[in-house]
Order: structure tokens, then sequence, then C-alpha cells
């Protein structure tokens, strides 16, 4: 799984249960941490990327991890995180004349 470095606020994933413990009051064993990430919850992963050796997650992966993660515990529909890539202006006018537009 991959987020957009450019537009998240990244945080080296050593820091996340220091996150936890002051945006969520909560305290969260390093190792869970990592469980998020390599097995998930319910089929939910905790998005990370590596830059430089290091492992990083960013506060809208985290938001985005729990967030499905409560909906797929209450079985509800999951929200889309895929990142949705542009096309370039010549693909979008070969679709357009395809379709006769």
């Amino acid at each position: 799984m991959a987020f957009d470095i450019q537009n998240e606020t990244l945080i080296p994933f050593k820091d996340v249960p220091k996150w936890c413990r002051l945006h969520l009051k909560n305290n969260v064993h390093p190792s869970t941490i990592y469980r998020w990430r390599l097995r998930g919850i319910r089929g939910i992963k905790l998005e990370t990327v590596l830059a430089g050796g290091k492992r990083y997650t960013s506060a809208e992966a985290l938001q985005r991890f729990f967030t499905n993660s409560t909906l797929a515990a209450d079985g509800k529909k999951l929200i889309d995180n895929r990142i949705h890539q542009a096309i370039t202006p010549n693909q979008a006018e070969a679709y357009l004349n395809s379709e006769g537009f």
C-alpha cells in the first residue's frame, strides 16, 4: 500500500506509539503497530512507506486504518483508499475520440 508522501503528514514508524499516546490518549505497544502493518485487523493493513532505509506512516494513513478497521468490525462498507492516477491529455483525447466525441 502506498500513500502520497508530499501531501500527508509523515510519522516515523518508531514514533507511532508516541503519536497514539498524544492523539488518542491510549498506550499502544510497538509490537501492535508492527502487527497492524504486517497482518492488519479484519483484512485492513496500516499503510507505510520505506524511505532512506526508514519506515514511515502518516497521520492520514492512521486515520484511514482506524476508520476502515472500525467499519469492518461493524460490518459496514469500507472507504476506497486507492490513489487514482491522473490521465494525460493525450489519453483523455484518445478516449473521447474512441467514444465519438
